[in-house]
């Protein structure tokens, strides 16, 4: 499943879980760019659960919207990712380091209080994982 919700002041929530196929990729990603246009500063908050590696043809839609979403980017600042697999955590702390300007910060499922703190800007130093 992946589903996309925009909240209140810049801040889009997406939610992943289990596998994903090409058509919901498809979907969740247009309608992810056409929701952001607009967008400066924005915040990212992922929920990523259950994780299971997106079908073949997932992958496929990905790479080929990838100009988009790197042009996508830039319209943020920071992202929170909140996952119960610890590879995935560290990952998003990795990537974090490897795009300039953005800011990635993990935290374990229990802890989206104080993800949602940090990307509001009301903690330095909340409890990534």
């Amino acid at each position: 499943m992946l589903k996309i919700e925009r909240e209140k002041d810049g801040l889009f929530v997406i939610e992943v879980t289990g596998k994903i196929d090409a058509g919901e990729m498809e979907e969740g990603l247009d309608k992810f760019i056409g929701m952001t246009s607009e967008i400066e500063g924005g915040r990212l908050l992922y929920r990523i659960t259950d994780f299971e590696l997106p079908t073949i043809g997932a992958m496929v839609v990905e790479m080929r919207k990838s100009p988009d979403l790197f042009a996508l980017i830039r319209r943020f600042h920071k992202a929170a990712v909140i996952s119960d697999a610890a590879w995935i955590r560290s990952f998003a702390q990795w990537e974090g380091m490897l795009i300039p300007g953005f800011d990635i910060k993990s935290y374990l499922p229990h802890h989206e209080e104080e993800a949602r703190s940090w990307l509001k800007g009301e903690n330095g130093d909340s409890m990534p994982v």
